[in-house]
Parts: C-alpha cells; sequence; structure tokens
C-alpha cells in the first residue's frame, strides 16, 4: 500500500501553476490582475490632492509653452525660474469666481504664498520621479539647484498663510446659524451641516464623508465616527462625540442633525445629500465645497461685508472650535482628541493666537 505521503507524488498540479504560453489564459488574468494592481495605486493619494496636482502641472505646461521649455523634462534652472517667477504672480483667478451669485472680490495685487510654490514644486517632482528624468529618480529625490531654490524662496516669501481665515467662535456661529430658514428641507440640512462640522471640529472633506451608519446615539447626545481623514489615511477611524445643548436648543447639534435625518427619509447611505430642482432629496453626496458654501451663503445673509466673507471658509469652524475651546481654558490634549491633531505643535499656535492680549506680560502695569 502507497504510504500517505507517495500517493500525491502523481498528482497533477492545480491549473493555475499550469506553465502557459504568452498568449494563454495565464496572460490575460496577469493583465488583469496588473491593471487592478494600477488602479489600487491611484489611492496612493487623495482625489483633492491629484487635482491640484493636475491643475498646478497645466500651469507649468502653459508657462513652458510660452517660453519654448520641454514642460515633460525641462533642465534644473527652468524649473527654479518657474517657481521664482510664480511667487511673484497674483493670487489664483479662483479667488475671483462667482459664488452664490456674487463676485468675489480681486486680493488687491497680493502675490501668491509658499503652499502654492510648494504644491507647483511637488506636481513637477511626482511627474518626473514617475518619467525617471535625471536627477528626479528615486521617491524623494530632487536635484540640488531645485532644493536650493525652495530653501531661499522659504526664506523670502516665508511661510506663513498670506490670507489666513477668520476663526467662527460661538458668537460668530450662532449668527450663522440664525441665518437659515428651518421650515424647508435645503434649511434644514445646511443648518445641521454648519452645526455638526462645527461640533465636531473637522475638516469639510470628514463632515461630507460621514454615512447614516457612522452617527450612534450615546450618552444623550451621538458618537460620529471619521472613517478616513487628512490625518488618518489608512481609515483607522476616528470617534468623535456630539454633544446635546443645554441651554440653546437652536445651537444643538444633535437636535439639528435628527430634524435632518427625520425629514430627509435618509436611514442608510451619505447623510449630506444634494436636493433637485423641485427640491426633493436625491441619492447623490454632496461635495466637499459644499461645507465652505454654507458659511459663506450665511456670512453673507447675517449681513458680513464682502471682505469679512472671502476670510470666512469651512475651516473657520475647525479654528473657531479650538479658539473657542482655549479661551474657556480646556486643555490642549483634550481639544487634540476632538479634533484629531496628531502633534499639540500646531494647537499651541492656535493657544497662542486666542490668547495674545491674555499672555502679555504688561497687561495691568498700567
Amino acid at each position: 500500500m502507497a504510504s500517505r505521503k507517495d500517493s500525491g507524488r502523481d498528482r497533477p498540479p492545480p491549473d493555475a501553476l499550469v506553465p502557459l504560453g504568452p498568449g494563454g489564459p495565464l496572460s490575460t488574468l496577469l493583465a488583469e490582475d496588473r491593471e487592478r494592481a494600477r488602479e489600487v495605486r491611484k489611492h496612493l493619494r487623495a482625489g483633492s490632492t491629484l487635482t491640484a496636482y493636475d491643475r498646478a502641472w497645466r500651469a507649468w505646461a502653459a508657462w513652458c509653452q510660452q517660453r519654448g521649455v520641454d514642460a515633460s523634462a525641462a533642465p534644473d534652472e527652468d524649473v527654479c525660474a518657474y517657481l521664482a517667477w510664480l511667487v511673484e504672480q497674483r493670487a489664483t483667478p479662483l479667488e475671483c469666481r462667482k459664488r452664490d451669485g456674487v463676485k468675489r472680490p480681486a486680493t488687491g495685487g497680493e502675490t501668491i504664498g509658499i503652499s502654492s510654490v510648494l504644491t507647483a514644486y511637488s506636481a513637477i517632482a511626482m511627474a518626473y520621479r514617475h518619467a525617471g528624468v535625471p536627477g528626479w529618480q528615486g521617491a524623494r529625490a530632487t536635484p540640488v539647484l531645485v532644493k536650493e531654490q525652495i530653501d531661499a524662496l522659504r526664506r523670502t516669501v516665508g511661510v506663513a498663510p498670506k490670507r489666513p481665515k477668520e476663526a467662527a467662535t460661538l458668537s460668530v456661529l450662532r449668527k450663522l446659524v440664525a441665518t437659515f430658514d428651518r421650515s424647508t428641507l435645503a434649511g434644514k440640512r445646511d443648518a445641521a451641516i454648519l452645526l455638526v462640522h462645527w461640533f465636531l471640529c473637522d475638516r469639510r472633506s470628514d463632515t461630507i464623508g460621514l454615512d447614516a451608519a457612522d452617527i450612534v446615539p450615546i450618552d444623550g447626545g451621538a458618537r460620529a465616527t471619521i472613517r478616513k481623514s487628512k490625518g488618518d489615511q489608512e481609515g483607522r477611524g476616528l470617534p468623535k462625540g456630539l454633544v446635546t445643548a443645554r441651554r440653546d436648543r437652536y445651537l444643538c447639534p444633535t437636535t439639528a442633525l435628527g430634524d435632518w435625518m427625520s425629514a430627509s427619509g435618509i436611514t442608510d447611505g451619505p447623510i449630506w445629500r444634494a436636493l433637485d430642482c423641485k427640491g426633493r432629496v436625491t441619492q447623490r453626496r454632496l461635495h466637499a465645497r459644499h461645507v465652505s458654501d454654507v458659511v459663506k451663503a450665511a456670512a453673507r445673509a447675517a449681513g458680513f461685508d464682502e471682505a469679512r466673507v472671502v476670510r470666512l471658509a469651512s475651516h473657520s469652524c475647525r479654528s473657531g472650535f479650538i479658539t473657542e475651546a482655549v479661551t474657556r481654558g480646556v486643555d490642549l490634549i483634550t481639544i487634540a482628541q476632538q479634533s484629531g491633531h496628531k502633534s499639540l505643535d500646531t494647537l499651541k499656535g492656535y493657544a497662542q493666537r486666542a490668547n495674545v492680549v491674555r499672555n502679555n506680560p504688561a497687561k495691568g502695569w498700567t
């Protein structure tokens, strides 16, 4: 009798391991697997990052075309020349586009900030590294001349934002929320978006990305789970608490959210959805920029002048929550647990700005 070990010697190998010719089924399967791998690699960077890189690359290509330079493999000196030229340009025309029927004012000749320059550099670097352009090979490779140019621009331009957003503290939030007509579906939705966004202290993409399953009633409030965010690219998930207002029910995020969910009939899928031309709820999730649109529309309805409206955006809610917490004496670790900041250094900047007068040693001297 053959042993168990010997009985399998003559067994043919699985079909998947049979060597086949280059035109056989294995080649087709391999091509499909490689295509699947390419699709997965598209998620190496966030969609918003790729959109910004695409816009930056097209601007670089236009500059090169005007000067007779090959944008796909320009000399290091020309990349430096473009970055130096870029810092002297006015802010992006997107600052002047129409929104909510109002043309936003130009920035009065103000040049762009270092962040736009770094985005342009990153877009060029990503393309050149992928193409294997000499001097750019490697995940973080940068030619010495270009690196020196970046360092010099950091020193000459500065790293502070050119147009910092105003912090929408609780007093500002109260004025914004008062402008919504909560008898309508749109009013219920936008009021809930603004309040949930403010009290969660998250980024606009995190708020818009919420699904009904991410909200769980707990302890008289609700737990909202941010499945994925800028600080959590791998999707570990961050639970955040939504409080229930005790004194001002008009500012209660859980009440506003419940009103919207009940009126819209949403029980699963995206919470924040677009409305059709007849005011009915659709299946389409809103774009993240809708949060900024809500903030600006409410600011205009509240009577804020246009210069102030430009300084308000979705980030105003996040910075407003942090500023409010700091002025009320909440410690930075507790704030970081809600905001999702991994480093306290960023929060220290908020605290410094919030307490700039209170912390001056000269207070009370005269």
